[in-house]
């Protein structure tokens, strides 16, 4: 760790203390998708499986109705007839389908048809819109899941994060909350609320620290053919956005929490969104350093394998995010979060929601892994809201501008 790294946390001490520890730990909390329940055995990753997913149409109904002409004759008192001819014609039309006032788009009907599960349970999965009970397309199963967190304080499932009310779930009632330091339980009303600057200089978590190899099948090697999205190998990151984040910070993950999952791409799809939104303590002052939190998530689909979580050829950082902080320092949104607070300059920041969209081909089983580690030391946290996965219609393609990637909402 550099001098001034050490200089700034020891003025933070007296701020907040955090645990120095956070050893390597390969025991893992392995979740069960769909059962709620927890326990704990070897960290391992997921290579097969099989699920359904959603389908649904959109309701649209077109309600016209005429009014026929009537003649009515008449005999004035001169003796001469009259006829009187009034015609009422009117037509409504109603179409009950809504617009997505984010994208100004039609939803695609297949997270249209999906029913969250969320409200009494901590299922992680579940939480993020994902194993619910039934069938596609109300569901969406997945296979083959693994949730490895040694620390269960790194990751919670409740209502909202902090105390602004920015950051409550988007699908069903709950999201997932997951982070390189450890988060509170939930209080009575369902919101993980941390302390004011709690994430600076943070908790070293009791999750693996000293990691080299990041979890299968994530490799932070550039598996282009020399231009990013294009003649991929199909085994190393399509992307070409994690190797050179990923030597910077010596080739080292901390704090590593990570989660897989198969699934079963509806023939309807071309590819999947979910909603998240990202909090870090070392903004500003480690933008473009080696301490750099990295949060990714990894694809296997027929049509891409990599890295979907990037913006401007970068990973997820600070760094690559320096320029969309939305909310600093004593920023109403920040409240309760752990990265609000002033001094000597903003304690940390977060980005707004975002959209992150990923391709892949309907009728295959595909995998995706998530990842959140430090980078460069195990202090100054960094936390990940996510939720309502859901399958997409349009689909995208990586290599084009308005492709594949993160965009705000």
């Amino acid at each position: 760790m550099s001098t001034s790294r050490w200089i700034a946390l020891l003025a933070l001490l007296p701020l907040a203390c955090g645990d120095d520890g956070g050893g390597a730990d390969e025991v893992a909390t392995s979740y069960t998708a769909g059962t709620g329940e927890s326990g704990t055995g070897e960290s391992s990753s997921s290579e097969s499986g099989t699920s359904e997913a959603d389908t649904s149409s959109t309701d649209a109904s077109t309600d016209a109705s005429t009014e026929t002409a009537t003649t009515d004759p008449t005999t004035d008192t001169s003796g001469e007839t009259t006829t009187d001819t009034t015609t009422d014609t009117t037509t409504d039309t109603t179409t009950d389908a809504t617009t997505d006032t984010t994208t100004g788009e039609m939803p695609c009907p297949l997270a249209e048809a999906h029913l969250p599960c969320d409200a009494d349970t901590d299922d992680p999965f579940q939480a993020i819109g994902l194993d619910c009970p039934g069938q596609s397309p109300e569901s969406t199963p997945i296979s083959g899941s693994n949730f490895s967190s040694p620390d269960q304080d790194a990751w919670k499932v409740a209502n909202q994060f902090g105390s602004s009310g920015n950051w409550a779930a988007h699908e069903g009632e709950k999201l997932l909350i997951i982070s390189t330091g450890e988060l509170t339980d939930p209080n009575a009303q369902g919101q993980v609320i941390l302390p004011n600057g709690a994430a600076q200089p943070g908790t070293a978590n009791g999750n693996p620290d000293g990691v080299n190899n990041l979890p299968n099948p994530i490799h932070p090697i550039d598996g282009s053919g020399g231009m990013p999205f294009s003649n991929c190998d199909g085994v190393n990151d399509c992307s070409d956005t994690l190797e050179a984040q990923w030597t910077l910070g010596q080739e080292e993950a901390n704090d590593l929490l990570h989660f897989q999952f198969d699934v079963d791409v509806p023939a309807e799809a071309s590819g999947y969104e979910f909603d998240f939104a990202f909090f870090s303590s070392e903004f500003p002052e480690w933008v473009d350093t080696m301490y750099n939190d990295i949060f990714v998530v990894w694809s296997t689909s027929e049509t891409y394998t990599g890295n979907v979580t990037f913006i401007d050829g970068q990973p997820l950082t600070i760094t690559a995010l320096d320029n969309m902080i939305a909310n600093q320092g004593n920023s109403p949104a920040l409240a309760g979060t752990g990265v609000n607070g002033v001094m000597m300059g903003p304690l940390g920041g977060s980005t707004g929601w975002f959209t992150a969209s990923g391709s892949a081909a309907g009728g295959e089983t595909f995998s995706l892994t998530w990842a959140l580690f430090d980078m460069g030391d195990a202090f100054y946290d960094t936390t990940v809201i996510l939720d309502a996965f859901r399958w997409d219609c349009e689909g995208c393609i990586p290599s084009e501008v308005n492709g594949c990637g993160i965009d705000p909402q």
